[in-house]
């Protein structure tokens, strides 16, 4: 597997070390493509912290996406805990496997 082995430990660095990034870069995002509504992609999404980030700031659906069922569960969790249910997706697959 790649990316992170713990996804517990990996949840606990994003809440507490990079949690402030994730707005910013949500916003700088926002502010480079002019994009608020319509679907989101969040590839290798983790815990779904940058896509939340962009969730609370836009009008997009976004599909989280990572190869770890864990992180995918920790996502889907946190997007439930901000009511972002109608507006999220979620899909388990390795990027590197998948055909577009």
């Amino acid at each position: 597997m790649k990316g992170a082995t713990n996804p517990q430990s990996f949840d606990l660095i994003v809440r507490n070390v990079f949690a402030p990034i994730y707005p910013v870069i949500a916003k700088q995002i926002t502010m480079k493509t002019k994009i608020n509504s319509g679907r989101c992609l969040d590839v290798g999404c983790g815990t779904g912290a940058l896509g939340i980030a962009l969730l609370h700031m836009t009008n997009l659906h976004v599909t989280f996406f990572d190869q770890s069922e864990e992180m995918l569960n920790l996502a889907s969790r946190y997007t439930s805990e901000h009511d972002f249910d109608d507006r999220s997706t979620f899909l388990q697959g390795d990027i590197h496997n998948t055909l577009l």
